[in-house]
This record gives C-alpha cells, sequence and structure tokens, in this order.
C-alpha cells in the first residue's frame, strides 16, 4: 500500500478538505524539502505549477490540476503538459481527477529525454569505450599496452595497474550488484515473494548449468585438459550489457527485459560464488576468513545498536577488514563488500524543519524528505546506490581497457569454446528450464511467451564484464596465452545480441515502451 504525503496549506491558504487527509501531512516545507518530495515520490498529485515542473524533470508519473482555478496558472499548466507531451495528466479541475484515471495514469510509463550524462550511463557507453580502446590498443601497439597496465608500478614490486584495478575498483562494482540483489531479496523486490520468482531462478540456474555442461561438452570433443579449469567463464550474464540489448529488442516496458534483468542479477549471485568458492587466487587459508566474519559482525553492531549511517564508516572499517580477510585467505578481495552490503542500515532518518517525521524503510514507497546537506543520516544503503552507483559506471572504462586488451591473432580453440557455450548454453538452459517451471505450474510473468524467452536465453549470452573477471582467475599469468584466447572468447559473446536480435525479427516479438 502506497503510502501518502500531503503538503496542506502550501500558500497559506486554509482549506477545510485538507483536515485528516494523507497520512502524513508536512507543514513549513521548505524548497529542498518540497523537490525531495517528488523526486523521491512513487506518484504526484499536485496543483502547484513547480511541483509539475519537477515531476518532469524527475520522470514521475503524475496529476497536475488547477485546484485553485486561477487562469493564468492553468494557462501555464496547460502551457507545459502540451511541450512534454502530457497533456492528459493535466485535469483543468480538480472535481475531473477521478480514482478511475489516477489508476491509468499510474500504469502508464512516463519518461522524457534525459542529458547526455544520463545517457552515457544508461546504455553503458564507459564500458564499451574502454573494451573498444583496448582491443585498438593492444593491436596496435601490445607492448605498450602490457607495460602500462601489467608491468609493477614500483621496481622489484609484484603489484600492477591492474591489480589495483581488479582488487580495488572491482570491489565497488561488485557492492553494486550486491544493492541490485538484496533490493531484489526484499519486500515487494522482484525475488520477494519467493514463489513469483521460482521461474526466473529456474532460467537462472538453467544460463549457468546449460553453459557449463556445453563448455565441458566442446571441450572433450575439440578441447584440451588445459583449458578445464575454464568453465566459469560461460556462467557470466553482463547486467548493463544485457540490459540494454533488452531494451533495443523488447522495449524498456515489456515484461521480457525485466524478466531478463532479474536473471542477470540473480546470475550474478551465483558468479559470486563460483569465484569465491572455485576460483581462489592461491592455497585457500580458510581462518583468514574470521576477519570477514568479524566485519559482518562489526557492521551489524553498528547498524543495529549504534545505529551509524555514514557510509564511509562501513565501507573502510567494515569493508577494510573483509578486503584484508580476504586478501590473506587467498579469496578475490573483489568480493569484500559483497558481505557487508547486506549489514548497511537501510533506515533513514527523514526530518522536516520542526521535527524528526519518523524512520522508513528506504525501499518503502513513501516519499522521503531527504537533502544530504542539510539532513546528513541518509540510509548508508541509499547513500551507496546513488553516490557509487555513477562511480563504477564511469569507471568501467578503465576496467574495460585493462581486461579488454588482447591481440586477434591471440585466437585460439578455447576462444570458440567460451563463445559457443556461453550463447548456445545460456539459451538452451534459460529456455530449458524456464519450460520446465511452466509445465511445473511456476508461470512466467505476464507478457512472455515461448519466442520472448527463447530471445531473452540468447540475450542473456553476453557475459563480458564479469566474464572477464572470471577469466582472470581461471587462467591468470601463469597461463597468458589461454587468458588472451579465452577473454576474446568472452568478448565475442556480445555477438548473441545479433542472434536475438534476428530472432526477435523472425518471431515477431513487438517493441514494448
Amino acid at each position: 500500500k502506497i503510502k501518502i504525503v500531503t503538503i496542506p496549506y502550501l500558500n497559506g491558504d486554509y482549506r477545510s478538505v485538507d483536515d485528516g487527509f494523507g497520512d502524513y501531512p508536512l507543514y513549513d516545507v521548505s524548497p529542498a524539502d518540497f523537490i525531495s518530495l517528488i523526486k523521491n515520490a512513487s506518484f504526484v498529485l499536485t496543483d502547484s505549477f513547480h511541483g509539475a515542473v519537477f515531476s518532469h524533470i524527475y520522470e514521475k508519473k503524475f496529476v497536475v490540476t488547477n485546484g485553485r482555478n486561477n487562469y493564468e496558472m492553468g494557462c501555464r499548466m496547460q502551457s507545459l503538459t502540451e511541450l512534454f507531451g502530457t497533456e492528459d495528466r493535466y485535469f483543468p479541475n480538480s472535481e475531473q481527477v477521478t480514482t478511475d484515471s489516477l489508476m491509468r495514469l499510474s500504469s502508464c510509463p512516463f519518461h522524457i529525454s534525459r542529458n547526455e550524462y544520463e545517457r552515457m550511463r544508461e546504455y553503458s557507453i564507459p564500458l564499451i569505450l574502454g573494451v573498444i580502446g583496448a582491443l585498438i590498443w593492444a593491436n596496435i601497439d601490445l607492448s605498450s599496452y602490457n607495460k602500462v597496465f601489467f608491468e609493477p608500478l614500483s621496481e622489484g614490486g609484484k603489484y600492477n595497474l591492474h591489480w589495483f584495478i581488479e582488487n580495488g575498483f572491482m570491489v565497488f562494482f561488485f557492492g553494486t550488484a550486491m544493492v541490485e540483489i538484496v533490493k531484489s531479496l526484499s519486500p515487494g523486490g522482484a525475488l520477494n515473494p519467493i514463489k513469483k520468482a521460482v521461474n526466473p531462478i529456474l532460467a537462472t540456474l538453467g544460463g549457468v548449468l546449460g553453459p557449463i555442461g556445453v563448455y565441458f561438452l566442446l571441450n572433450a570433443l575439440i578441447g584440451s585438459p588445459d583449458y578445464s579449469n575454464g568453465w566459469g567463464i560461460c556462467t557470466a550474464t553482463d547486467i548493463a550489457i544485457s540490459w540494454l540489448a533488452a531494451r533495443i529488442i523488447f522495449g524498456k516496458d515489456s515484461p521480457a527485459t525485466s524478466f531478463l534483468l532479474l536473471l542477470a542479477v540473480a546470475d550474478d549471485a551465483i558468479g559470486l560464488a563460483i569465484i569465491a568458492i572455485f576460483y581462489p587466487e592461491d592455497t585457500p587459508r580458510p581462518v583468514f576468513l574470521l576477519l570477514c566474519v568479524a566485519a559482518m559482525l562489526l557492521a551489524w553492531v553498528m547498524n543495529k545498536y549504534l545505529h551509524i549511517s555514514n557510509l564511509w564508516a562501513y565501507i573502510v572499517f567494515c569493508g577494510g577488514i573483509s578486503w584484508i580477510g580476504m586478501y590473506y585467505a587467498n579469496i578475490s578481495p573483489a568480493l569484500s563488500l559483497v558481505l557487508i552490503v547486506p549489514f548497511f542500515p537501510r533506515k533513514a532518518i527523514v526530518r522536516t524543519n520542526k521535527k524528526v517525521l519518523q524512520q522508513m524503510d528506504v525501499e518503502d514507497e513513501v516519499p522521503k524528505v531527504l537533502n544530504r546537506k542539510r539532513y546528513p543520516q541518509l540510509s548508508a544503503f541509499e547513500q551507496f546506490e546513488e553516490l557509487i552507483g555513477p562511480f563504477v559506471d564511469f569507471g568501467l572504462i578503465f576496467f574495460g581497457l585493462a581486461n579488454a586488451g588482447v591481440a586477434f591473432s591471440d585466437m585460439g580453440t578455447i576462444t570458440f569454446i567460451v563463445t559457443a557455450s556461453t550463447i548456445l548454453g545460456k539459451t538452451i538452459g534459460i529456455f530449458g528450464l524456464s519450460e520446465v517451471g511452466r509445465l511445473a505450474g511456476f508461470d512466467r510473468p505476464d507478457g512472455m511467451g515461448k519466442a520472448e524467452t527463447l530471445v531473452a536465453g540468447i540475450t542473456g549470452g553476453m557475459g563480458l564484464t564479469v566474464a572477464l573477471f572470471v577469466a582472470g582467475a581461471a587462467f591468470g599469468e601463469s597461463a597468458p596465452e589461454l587468458l588472451a584466447a579465452s577473454k576474446m572468447g568472452a568478448l565475442f559473446t556480445v555477438a548473441a545480441f545479433i542472434f536475438a536480435f534476428v530472432v526477435a525479427k523472425i518471431t515477431r516479438i513487438k517493441k514494448v515502451d
């Protein structure tokens, strides 16, 4: 149930109808509060011109009405909605707003053009530029590429730029992946309750087991025992790239796009476990994992009893201890924040000018009066999403540069095995186990048929980011030729988009925007 936050007497006008309306009436709301309420709302119903403006800016589902029957105000509201093609959301008279109209408009998607910054994040431009740049660089001057990324930064040292990207930046990458997993498992999330997630989870399981089976089959037929450790490379699905491909093929509002995003998130959860269990950096030393347990316990105490909401306290202290524990346990420290993110506080102290209004969960649909400068007690969970998310999205250009630099001459049999296993195995596994789930009574999301599931399976074959990471863990510097060839195979999985696009056209899948 959506809670209603109201701002009565906004212009100093007393109206008896405002008394007792809504769940949380706010008084003496500042401009910052007003904007933040709209930014974090699920739906906006306003008779304020500025409310309509900010609803457009933040792309909120809204209804605006000329509640005071002011002619000049009505002209401004009409002009605004005509400018953005949202005339159906303007009601000249508040009495025209009915329950039916609110229900209809609340279910209709609303989007306007975004700035270049948001568009670059949305379409994974930094990662794509990094991959392309690395390929060009490595095929023009491989020696200079290797010198920049793989030569020790100090004489006689063992740490290079690639190591810092893999064990520093990727900490935050996997942390953001864990945020999506936690949200999906939370009440109201895509994996909660469990029954509605059964079909996507089965599809995810198929998307892991299918590629593994195909990999071992192809390796037995045309491969080598030296390739056997590379099976984990083909289990990955790149969240950003596959979601981008799904938007192009299915449309942003298609249930198939949401299905694939959910599948990619769950796939990453399994991928994190595969990296930690099957690809330790050296002989595991489990005793040091006690530090990771201590880090989780510290995060729990900081949240539960000390009520610390500062993000950096969790990253530096808890994340730092977890990183040290994994490093000395010979498990990739890139996974260190994965253990800490679930303990991030998800309660935010919401303040008005007069008092602390309430504590609310950041996943709740109640709008939040949150302003970072005036209200420093934001939840760490929300801070991580808002601050670290953009850093990761743009930082992927460096990950792409550091990992995709392979020469085309490095291609080998394992290149084909990785590419074929990922695309073919994902397609068979996702479609097959999703169909098994349907026959067992666990239906797919409404609007998804066999054709959509098949194309989603093909699209899920785009490994890239996590696949490149696993390739480094599988072969490392001890087998540079296999590492380069397997990375090339991971890069070639982007061809899944072409196959998915063609099959979508053949099966006449309609795009839903």
